[in-house]
């Protein structure tokens, strides 16, 4: 089976780890790329595709749905 490619958007360091954990425990998940900001996230969005985004609704420079409605731009 192939690796899910895996992207998580979160700027609180502890948050991002915990699901980085949980993925680790799950054989069909790649190492996870981690985005601290929502700039960051589309900006990255923009070169490359994920199959699973874990997103934070609330990030310092974008909300979440922001980031959501840019995805539809890229898509």
């Amino acid at each position: 089976m192939k690796n899910r490619s895996t992207l998580i958007i979160e700027d609180d360091e502890a948050s991002s780890l915990t699901i980085q954990a949980f993925l680790t425990r799950l054989p069909f998940f790649g190492p996870p790329v981690i985005c601290r900001s929502g700039g960051e996230a589309l900006a990255l969005l923009n070169e490359k595709s994920f199959d699973i985004i874990f997103l934070d609704m609330h990030l310092p420079d974008l909300a979440g749905m922001d980031i959501i409605q840019g995805l539809a731009s890229v898509a």
